[in-house]
């Protein structure tokens, strides 16, 4: 053991053996260093699909955001139904029909308390210059209390949003 480790220092010692680990070392830095690039530029594209994914990971995000908008609309929409559900059912539904049969429609006084429980009168009025008033008269020719009538019962259930501002539930 000791004649190996006497040739080893015998050999780096030497002009030729120092030389030989000086070269040895640099082509040991220089292939570590072509290794290095090469695994920099094969993974390069990891770097952009990263990109890409904290790009659908903000679309998806923004996403969310609406989709919880929504939820909270169909809530809204949904206590409101409640509100009139619950309503016509304590009042004892078709027993005693909210509203006339002549034409147009009138209220009775079911039909007057289950409007004051509902805030209706408050909601029309709030909504009736801003919003009612100026989609009929783009809409409808004649304003006779019927064409009135058929134009509210036609359009505001398919498109509330263009005819009330948001409610809040009072329940």
């Amino acid at each position: 053991m000791d004649k190996v480790y006497e040739l080893i220092v015998a050999i780096l010692t030497s002009p030729a053996g120092a030389f030989g680990v000086v070269v040895g070392g640099l082509l040991f830095i220089f292939w570590v260093q072509r290794k290095a690039v090469e695994i920099i530029t094969n993974h390069g594209h990891l770097k952009e699909s990263c990109g890409k994914n904290d790009d659908n990971i903000h679309a998806i995000r923004e996403d969310m955001l609406i989709v919880k908008s929504s939820l909270a609309t169909i809530r809204e929409e949904l206590a409101t139904q409640k509100n009139i559900i619950t309503t016509i059912s304590e009042t004892g539904g078709r027993k005693s029909k909210p509203f006339s049969a002549q034409s147009p429609l009138a209220l009775k006084d079911t039909g007057k308390g289950m409007a004051q429980e509902m805030d209706a009168e408050m909601a029309v009025a709030r909504n009736w210059e801003s919003h009612i008033v100026p989609n009929m008269d783009k809409d409808l020719e004649s304003k006779n209390p019927y064409d009135i009538q058929q134009y509210c019962m036609e359009r505001i259930p398919a498109s509330r949003k263009g005819f009330f501002l948001p409610m809040t539930s009072t329940r």
